[in-house]
């Protein structure tokens, strides 16, 4: 499979993929479809409005303001991916931030429970706050310095108790880590949105989103610069 009409991607696990240069990637103005038929999430679309963020050529453009529920987008959609957390997985994507705010490249749950990978001016890192109390928020993270005004490729791969952070298809860091508690069923995942607690939807990332893809095993680092390989060139890299 390949992203638009580039080189090819790895295929083996891949059950979500969002593109907006893939044929039939895009309905209307505000959604993007899932390239894997069979994969838990269908679509995303800007949610609540379109007001602050639109389609464009290759990426999805979304903003918010700080503390201000009338004025914000991200990507939302609908299935469970929660529970696949469970086990290994991998998460990638592409992101422009144009701010300081963190971009978070998925967030697996719904409602402030949340599971998060993300990244900052600092940091990559995964959060998982806890269903019960205290609701415990656990943080794996690793560090590196992300500038503003530019392409990067974030990805996220855990196998078992290891959690792998790479960034533009290079390792960046292995962090052990364990769940404190197990994921259960979610109703929505998002992309974009920037929790920072209890959170106002409207804290989104100022800036681009390329395209995401998330696989139900733990890629390789080949297999990791592969899919950087195959999309680089769309972003002049």
């Amino acid at each position: 499979m390949a992203f638009g009409n580039g080189p090819s991607i790895v295929t083996s696990g891949l059950t979500i993929l969002f593109d907006v240069n893939s044929p039939g990637g895009v309905t209307g103005t505000t959604t993007l479809n899932n390239m894997v038929p069979s994969g838990p999430i269908s679509s995303v679309a800007l949610y609540p409005t379109s007001t602050y963020g639109y389609i464009t050529s290759g990426s999805v453009y979304i903003s918010g303001s700080n503390n201000n529920t009338s004025a914000g987008t991200f990507l939302l959609g609908y299935g469970d991916l929660a529970s696949t957390i469970n086990n290994d997985f991998t998460t990638n994507g592409w992101v422009y931030r144009q701010t300081t705010r963190k971009a978070t490249i998925c967030e697996y749950r719904g409602t402030f429970y949340r599971l998060e990978f993300s990244a900052n001016d600092s940091s990559m890192y995964f959060n998982q706050r806890n269903v019960n109390s205290p609701n415990t928020t656990n943080t794996t993270s690793v560090s590196v310095t992300n500038a503003l005004n530019k392409w990067d490729y974030f990805s996220l791969s855990k196998s078992g108790t290891s959690w792998s952070f790479y960034k533009n298809g290079a390792l960046v860091g292995t962090t052990t880590f364990t769940m404190a508690e197990t994921i259960g069923v979610g109703n929505y995942i998002s992309l974009g949105i920037a929790w920072s607690d209890d959170d106002y939807a409207s804290n989104t990332m100022v800036g681009y989103i390329g395209p995401f893809a998330h696989y139900n095993r733990a890629l390789s680092a080949s297999e990791i610069a592969q899919n950087y390989n195959a999309l680089k060139s769309r972003f002049d890299l």
